[in-house]
């Protein structure tokens, strides 16, 4: 977004504070007659709002010109303050300077990090909801102390999937580089290529989710006869990963695990059955709240799930499904108690859904979490 623009959805958002009387779509119109009435409307100032534009590019710190366009006098904002990463208007600074909402702005990015920052975007990343400026933020200082980063960026087994759709079927699996491995394969490639000069700072760890064969269901769909042959299926695809990383990666500079043995270094595979069921019998459903930051989006992510899981464990009884949702939160949060062996400054890369990743968060809301765009 250019800056001198606000993003749409953060005024729909605060919409209500500004009296626009039950309406998405806000006039050209309403809006004058709102500045006006608060006394930011002088007559004879060119272009319109132009004192107003002043007195808050002192209270919040930023530099804006004017300029000739269409035989018009325009504002052009260098610095616009932003709230999560979008651009907010002159009357929602307006908003905040009378008291009438209660935000902290983003924190104000040096030239740096904001270069930093359009090139992670470019490449189709972004944070998490609620958490997106934060974590991009923390990535792009991560970057400019030119310090060791890890990258760990955790993939789904080869399920099948309809190549047109790109889609999983869960008719079987396979033992090649999967779906949500193929996409992340080619954004460490993006990586590389984008922070050049950075890359002998960058480590990359894939980490295959073969646990999920510890669970019957996913046995089934799998169509294998136990989790002896769902593993050798996932080592397979294991050495095609480090086949396909060493073609453009120096081999000290990546490894690929399963979780399943990253698991048994810390406890062993019955231990981490137990802690699963222990943590699910004590799962605290408002904290995980507090996590999505509302239970409306907890619900929301967990309706997208539904269809997923109605066809690896032919369930449609949305209670069952919460349970099966948060026992899969529960398997991201131990996964990213895992992370803190991989060095100091850690950056998780997520390929599946947000609303999975958002079980990082659950383990630590500090943790720095990217989640891919497009396929």
């Amino acid at each position: 977004m250019e800056d001198g623009l606000y993003h749409k959805k953060i005024m729909k958002k605060y919409i209500s504070y500004i009296d626009y009387k039950n309406t998405n779509q806000i006039s050209k119109r309403k809006k004058h007659l709102w500045l006006k009435e608060n006394g930011y409307l002088h007559s004879g100032s060119s272009p319109r709002y132009l004192s107003a534009w002043e007195e808050l590019s002192r209270e919040f710190g930023f530099n804006f010109t004017v300029k000739s366009q269409n035989n018009k006098q325009i504002i052009e904002v260098n610095n616009m303050p932003s709230l999560h990463g979008n651009h907010v208007s002159l009357e929602f600074l307006i908003k905040i300077k009378k008291g009438l909402i209660s935000v902290t702005l983003d924190e104000k990015l040096s030239e740096e990090l904001n270069t930093i920052l359009k090139k992670i975007q470019r490449i189709h990343f972004s944070g998490l909801p609620n958490y997106s400026y934060h974590d991009l933020v923390e990535f792009c200082k991560m970057i400019s102390t030119k310090q060791r980063i890890d990258f760990i960026l955790p993939v789904c087994p080869d399920w099948s999937y309809d190549p047109t759709k790109l889609n999983y079927t869960f008719e079987k699996l396979n033992d090649g580089i999967g779906l949500v491995a193929q996409k992340a394969l080619r954004s460490t490639k993006d990586l590389i290529n984008i922070f050049l000069p950075d890359q002998e700072n960058f480590y990359f760890h894939f980490i295959i989710g073969d646990s999920m064969g510890l669970n019957p269901d996913q046995i089934k769909a799998a169509n294998v006869k136990d989790f002896t042959e769902f593993k050798k299926l996932c080592i397979s695809s294991q050495k095609k990963i480090e086949t396909e990383l060493s073609s453009f990666l120096n081999t000290n500079h990546f490894t690929v695990d399963l979780m399943s043995d990253l698991l048994s270094k810390e406890l062993s595979l019955d231990g981490y059955t137990k802690l699963l069921e222990d943590l699910f019998k004590n799962f605290d459903l408002e904290k995980c709240y507090k996590t999505f930051k509302t239970k409306k989006n907890f619900e929301t992510q967990l309706k997208s799930r539904a269809p997923l899981y109605e066809k690896i464990y032919k369930q449609t009884d949305m209670d069952v499904i919460q349970q099966i949702y948060i026992k899969h939160l529960i398997e991201y949060n131990i996964l990213a108690s895992l992370f803190k062996n991989f060095g100091k400054n850690n950056v998780i890369l997520g390929f599946d859904a947000k609303g999975m990743q958002l079980g990082y968060k659950m383990h630590d809301t500090n943790l720095c979490v990217l989640s891919f765009q497009k396929h």
